[in-house]
């Protein structure tokens, strides 16, 4: 993801400032969704193509794609009633909700690995001694 904050930072000049911050908030989600997969992947196929297709596909897409347009004409209304810098705003403002739920999902299975392996060691060394357990730490 730094290639595309750079990118971004190389054409800050050329973004709306809102699109700006945008992308840099985007890929420091992304960027933390990554690292914590490489640490431990999560082993769903669905949420790997999703994080690859965001990160690799997505928003470098949309970024690309507005840089190629001419500063002259960016705030000019197309057949659609909108401007290039509206259209930008709109879908990088998709690409952070994305974002948000790809990291949501994937802390929301860290804590539910924790709760699981919780779950495991009361099983397997816990002792219940009436409404909890006695580990035999004292």
């Amino acid at each position: 993801m730094s290639w595309v904050a750079s990118l971004a930072k190389q054409n800050k000049n050329r973004l709306p400032a809102e699109a700006y911050v945008s992308v840099l908030e985007t890929c420091q989600t992304l960027d933390a969704v990554i690292d914590a997969e490489t640490r431990q992947p999560m082993g769903d196929p669905q949420f790997e193509y999703e994080l690859t297709a965001t990160v690799r596909e997505y928003l470098p897409a949309v970024i690309r794609g507005y840089l190629a347009i001419p500063p002259s004409v960016v705030d000019n209304r197309q057949a659609n009633g909108r401007t290039a810098n509206e259209e930008l705003v709109e879908q990088l403002q998709l690409l952070s909700r994305q974002a948000d739920t790809l990291h949501s999902s994937r802390h929301r299975q860290t804590s539910i690995d924790l709760a699981n392996t919780g779950n495991f060691l009361r099983e397997r060394f816990g002792h219940q001694q009436g409404g909890g357990f006695d580990f035999g730490i004292k």
